[in-house]
């Protein structure tokens, strides 16, 4: 099962977007410096996580973009959701 991992970097409308990270996705924390990143599985879930342990309220208050079509994503409810997990679907393309 294939994950693609996306960095989220800040737009000049201060939303964030995806760029594609091209080293270890285990160690995307470590090699990256960015505070947020995005993973997309095969099942089409789409996840953004802190690197640090942040209060769940501000993962939900992100801003982000989606990888597909740049539209705006919006939080929803799952399993996967903790402090540093937070499930996004597209307000377009709906996955």
């Amino acid at each position: 099962m294939a994950t693609k991992t996306y960095l989220l970097v800040k737009d000049d409308h201060n939303l964030l977007c995806t760029r594609y990270f091209f080293g270890n996705p285990y160690l995307v924390a470590e090699e990256s410096g960015c505070r947020f990143y995005m993973t997309v599985h095969d099942s089409g879930a789409i996840r953004v996580h802190a690197t640090k342990p942040y209060d769940f309220g501000r993962l939900e208050a992100l801003m982000v973009r989606c990888p597909k079509c740049t539209a705006q994503m919006v939080p929803i409810h799952s399993s996967f959701n903790n402090d540093e997990t937070q499930a996004f679907r597209c307000i377009i393309c709906k996955k």
